[in-house]
C-alpha cells in the first residue's frame, strides 16, 4: 500500500499548495483594500476646504473677509447674514437697519461660487470712520457660509470661530445672504 494514500485530506501536497495559495490571496486582498483606503483618505486631505470668516482692520479700512487656509477649493453651497433675530439678504439692508443707508463700502460675493486654497475674498470692506468704529467696537453680526469639498464633505463655519462638520447645506431661500 501507497503511503501517500495513508495521509490526511489536508496533508496532501496538493492541497497544502491550494490552501497556501488561498491564503495569500486573502492577505494580498486586505492589503489592497486598506491600500484603496489609504488612497482615499489622502485624495480627501489633499483636497480638504476650510473656510475662516475674520474681521481685519486698521486706521484706513474695516473688511469682512474670507479665508480658504485649506488645501483644496471651497465650494460655497450658501451664505447667511444675521444679527439677533434679523435676516440680511444684502449688506445694503443690513447698513440701512444700522443708520448707515449713506455709507460707502465695497463688496464681494460670497453667497455661492468658489473659493480657491489661500484665496482671500473681501466680502464686506469701508473706509468711512464712523462706520469703521462702529464695526471695531463689535457690531454683533453673524456671518455663516456652508461649503463642501470636491468630494461633497461639508462644512459650516459660523460666526468668526466656530466650524462643524454636517451631513449636507441647506437653509431657507428666506435666509439666504443673496451677495
Amino acid at each position: 500500500m501507497d503511503k501517500t494514500s495513508k495521509r490526511k485530506w489536508y496533508a496532501q501536497p496538493d492541497m497544502l499548495v491550494g490552501l497556501s495559495a488561498v491564503m495569500v490571496s486573502v492577505v494580498a486582498l486586505g492589503v489592497g483594500v486598506y491600500s484603496a483606503y489609504v488612497d482615499r483618505a489622502f485624495a480627501r486631505a489633499s483636497v480638504w476646504p476650510s473656510l475662516l470668516v475674520a474681521q481685519s482692520f486698521n486706521s484706513e479700512r474695516f473688511r469682512y473677509v474670507v479665508l480658504n487656509q485649506g488645501t483644496g477649493p471651497a465650494i460655497i453651497e450658501y451664505a447667511s447674514v444675521t444679527k439677533g433675530d434679523s435676516v440680511y439678504k444684502m449688506w445694503v439692508d443690513w447698513l440701512a437697519d444700522e443708520d448707515f443707508a449713506d455709507a460707502t463700502f465695497a463688496q464681494s460675493h460670497i453667497g455661492g461660487g468658489v473659493v480657491r486654497a489661500g484665496q482671500v475674498v473681501a466680502a464686506f470692506e469701508t473706509k468711512e470712520p464712523e462706520l469703521m468704529n462702529y464695526l471695531s467696537n463689535g457690531s454683533e453680526l453673524s456671518i455663516e457660509i456652508c461649503y463642501c469639498s470636491v468630494f461633497k464633505d461639508c462644512w459650516v463655519v459660523n460666526g468668526f470661530d466656530s466650524q462643524a462638520e454636517v451631513e449636507a447645506c441647506s437653509v431657507e431661500s428666506s435666509e439666504r445672504f443673496a451677495q
